[in-house]
């Protein structure tokens, strides 16, 4: 597993978020800068809202990056499905380190009053364990993905209407247009959850904002994986074990 690591997938990965990173903490350090060039009366609340506004534009910058390449993603997943693969299981350690470098670069520009910010990257590791899980749930999956083309093909010499009644069927239609809208949303929620500390929030607010993008991207697991729409027929204990994957996996990664 960890060979695999070290490819182009991971070094991309790594590259947008090292950059993306980098610009957070040249705003963090001119922030500090400037916040101690001003009046002693801003502080509390005060900062927090500049803080805010100041990092509205990489916010900005990184959301429109980010959903730019989902959009592109979702136009070649089919063609290059064990891409995407190995790049869920890049993103799956990436995305959490990030995180978590994130989080100490937060405490120390803006100190302790950023502490609830910690449960970002806990958030974070356990998307990771999702990317993971759903990645292993789409390797059976590998070779229909590609079939999409053919199928186009197929409509466009022999009729649309024909399309539904010949291999693949229409589940696995269906299956493969959503998992290619699906995989690279569930790529755009991990980088969400990794760069959330860009906005200051407080512990009720970082919950909800995490907890959200959790379920989130279980309810994605839950498509990749098959359990809504069922290219092949599962049985009920698959299913079963589709479901609780994700949480044995996360209480075997803490189980010591």
């Amino acid at each position: 597993m960890f060979e695999n690591l070290i490819s182009i997938e991971s070094v991309l990965g790594l590259s947008v978020g090292a950059l993306f990173s980098f610009k957070i903490n040249r705003i963090n350090l001119n922030l500090r800068n400037n916040t101690r060039n001003q009046s002693p009366d801003i502080n509390g609340n005060n900062n927090l809202v500049i803080y805010n506004e100041i990092m509205a534009g990489v916010k900005k910058e990184i959301s429109f990056s980010v959903k730019v390449c989902a959009f592109l993603m979702m136009i070649v997943f089919h063609m290059f499905p064990l891409f995407f693969l190995k790049l869920l299981l890049s993103l799956s350690f990436i995305l959490p380190a990030l995180a978590i470098f994130g989080y100490f670069n937060t405490i120390r520009f803006n100190g302790y009053r950023r502490g609830w910010d910690i449960l970002y990257p806990v958030a974070s590791v356990a998307m990771g364990v999702i990317f993971y899980c759903a990645l292993e749930k789409m390797v059976p999956y590998l070779s229909l993905y590609p079939q999409l083309i053919s199928l186009y093909e197929f409509s466009v010499n022999d009729g649309i209407r024909d399309v539904f009644s010949t291999p693949p069927g229409w589940l696995e239609i269906a299956f493969i247009v959503l998992s290619s809208f699906v995989c690279p949303l569930l790529i755009l929620s991990g980088f969400y959850l990794s760069y959330a500390y860009t906005i200051a929030r407080d512990g009720n607010e970082a919950f909800r904002y995490s907890r959200r993008l959790l379920a989130f991207g279980y309810a994605a697991y839950l498509v990749l994986a098959g359990a809504i729409i069922q290219p092949e027929k599962n049985s009920f204990d698959d299913l079963i074990s589709i479901l609780f994957y994700p949480f044995v996996s996360l209480y075997s990664l803490f189980s010591f």
